[in-house]
């Protein structure tokens, strides 16, 4: 409940409240994987907003409070790679990216960073390296529109309603 009034206060105009309840939530001692999921979230929350503030510094402060091994993994390591590449450190940008891209190609985060990380090598003036990347996000994205491709097939012909029966 603290979490969704942290933000409902964001929303409403009254950023600094929502703010103290956010960063209370993002320092709470935690003993359960809930609370630590929520930890992270209100961490992540803060991140997000100062980056579209266009506040890097504020931003990758929280990206590093997230646990890089939870459920948020994903978006903080997306979003730190953001705070450093806002402030021009496209080499640093790259370690988050690199390692996210490594990660299940289904999540939107590493569909994020496959375009990322060859637009900071880009950025680095290492062509060839962002030429090989593009090459390979573009493999990815195939693979994953084949998947898709095959999802709606299944579906149209009625065997993915009898696998789910099944189940």
């Amino acid at each position: 409940g603290r979490f969704n009034l942290g933000v409902a206060l964001y929303r409403q105009g009254n950023g600094q409240e929502g703010e103290k309840l956010l960063e209370e939530l993002g320092t709470v001692e935690s003993s359960t994987e809930e609370e630590r999921a929520l930890r992270d979230k209100a961490n992540l929350t803060l991140a997000f907003h100062y980056l579209s503030k266009e506040d890097p510094q504020q931003a990758q402060r929280y990206f590093v409070k997230t646990r890089m091994q939870g459920p948020m993994s994903n978006k903080a390591l997306l979003g730190l790679g953001r705070a450093y590449s806002a402030k021009q450190e496209h080499k640093k940008s790259l370690v988050p990216w690199l390692k996210l891209i490594k990660k299940n190609a289904s999540d939107p985060s590493v569909q994020d960073a496959l375009l990322a990380v060859p637009f900071a090598f880009g950025q680095l003036n290492a062509l060839k390296q962002a030429l090989q990347y593009y090459q390979q996000a573009l493999a990815t994205f195939k693979g994953e529109m084949e998947q898709v491709r095959q999802a709606e097939e299944s579906v149209k012909k009625g065997v993915l309603m009898d696998k789910l029966a099944r189940v």
